[in-house]
């Protein structure tokens, strides 16, 4: 009856000391995890922040394009325009989501003015 007892005791000891453990490794994994919502939600509202200061610009050259060169701007600007804004959409919904890199297809906005040199030509 003792050696049983004492098996029980250390059986009981053990799961207690593992459950700390676990207990232990949950709390620090909780932590982490808060962080990171936190600095994603911190991410996403930097992100839409800058989505909507880049729309007012976006709103600006487009007033300042249709005045300038006889409305050259304005039909060169709005494809290039909406290909950003479009970026930044998927930007802020890959933040969202938590996947942090680049959206799938995007391409740099270096590719954008080469499209458009024949355009500005033609008009």
């Amino acid at each position: 009856m003792e050696e049983e007892l004492a098996y029980y005791k250390v059986q009981y000891e053990t799961l207690d000391a593992e459950l700390q453990d676990f207990q232990n490794s949950s709390k620090a994994l909780e932590e982490e995890l808060e962080r990171d919502v936190e600095e994603s939600e911190k991410r996403e509202r930097k992100l839409q922040e800058k989505a909507e200061r880049l729309g007012f610009e976006v709103e600006e050259w487009k007033v300042r394009g249709s005045c300038s060169r006889g409305g050259v701007f304005a039909n060169v600007w709005p494809d290039q325009v909406q290909a950003e804004q479009d970026r930044g959409q998927q930007c802020t919904k890959h933040a969202a989501e938590g996947d942090h890199g680049p959206p799938r297809g995007a391409t740099g906005a270096a590719d954008a003015p080469a499209r458009h040199r024949g355009a500005e030509r033609r008009l």
